[in-house]
């Protein structure tokens, strides 16, 4: 069962946010995130409101790689 708040967020990308990210410069978009999560991770408040957000965690996702366990598959582009 997927969680309400998932569900939501993946509405609120996928209708409001993804639009907006499209119609800007990619590095822009980038640029911002980053300094958005630089914000988010200073303040201890923000990161438990953010970690209550989008922690997610599921057996089936955790892996072993060359000796480290990871909770959740690390996607790097």
């Amino acid at each position: 069962m997927i969680p309400i708040r998932t569900k939501f967020f993946r509405w609120k990308y996928a209708y409001i946010m993804k639009p907006i990210f499209f119609m800007l410069d990619p590095e822009t978009v980038h640029d911002r995130m980053i300094a958005l999560g630089k914000i988010l991770g200073k303040y201890s408040t923000l990161k438990k409101v953010t970690s209550y957000f989008f922690n997610y965690q599921n057996q089936v996702l955790e892996q072993n790689v060359l000796g480290i366990n990871f909770k959740n598959p690390i996607g790097l582009a």
